[in-house]
């Protein structure tokens, strides 16, 4: 992830951008299981996955990530993960909610799996920084 906050806007402002990075991080070499083919894979231009060129094989970015079930859109997740890493455990669930634009238990909720993801000792040690 970028390491400063212009990085962060100009890299992840859509969502399109957002799935994009998950997908890269997740399947950077892969090989479809249907037509074998190495790194066929390109953007479905109606659902939130990755389709082979053979047609027959897709891959969700989202699927087994604490996105999978959240109707929160990725851009506003991937900056609420973004926020909390720069800050350690000093930004509050309220700032959270404020700075991404969501209800406070929406914020809760999403502060707690991020959290949860994020190694303490990540957290630890950004905030004595």
């Amino acid at each position: 992830m970028p390491f400063n906050i212009q990085d962060f806007h100009r890299d992840f402002r859509t969502n399109k951008q957002c799935l994009q990075y998950l997908f890269e991080q997740q399947f950077f070499d892969v090989t479809c299981p249907k037509c074998k083919r190495r790194n066929a894979y390109h953007k479905h231009p109606a659902k939130l996955c990755y389709t082979c060129n053979c047609g027959r094989s897709h891959i969700y970015p989202k699927k087994g990530t604490l996105f999978e079930q959240s109707h929160v859109s990725l851009a506003k997740w991937l900056y609420a993960i973004f926020l909390i890493h720069q800050s350690g455990d000093r930004l509050s669930i309220k700032e959270v909610g404020e700075r991404i634009k969501v209800t406070y238990p929406t914020a809760w909720r999403m502060t707690k799996k991020i959290r949860a993801a994020i190694p303490q000792t990540v957290l630890h040690d950004k905030s004595h920084n």
